[in-house]
């Protein structure tokens, strides 16, 4: 909830105000396009696993700091970039 002050500072503010703007249409744009939701093709339960995994996936890794100690986590990140 705004208060008439904060109200009034954003008036007061019309880069903030046009930022907003470009803000709010490219949510919009995503929603619209749907990008974030992909659905596996309807074949993929009958496909083989070179098929599946032919194409091209990134993976990122954070490099583990040098003064801690490797653990079980660091194996179980590297086995899903791996597998």
């Amino acid at each position: 909830m705004q208060t008439a002050a904060q109200a009034k500072q954003e008036e007061d503010m019309p880069r903030l105000q046009h930022l907003k703007q470009i803000e709010a249409a490219m949510v919009q744009k995503f929603k619209d396009a749907d990008i974030v939701n992909q659905d596996a093709p309807e074949d993929h339960h009958t496909m083989e696993f070179e098929e599946k995994n032919s194409g091209k996936h990134m993976c990122t890794f954070p490099f583990p700091y040098m003064n801690g100690y490797l653990h079980l986590g660091h194996a179980f990140t590297i086995s899903k970039c791996e597998f």
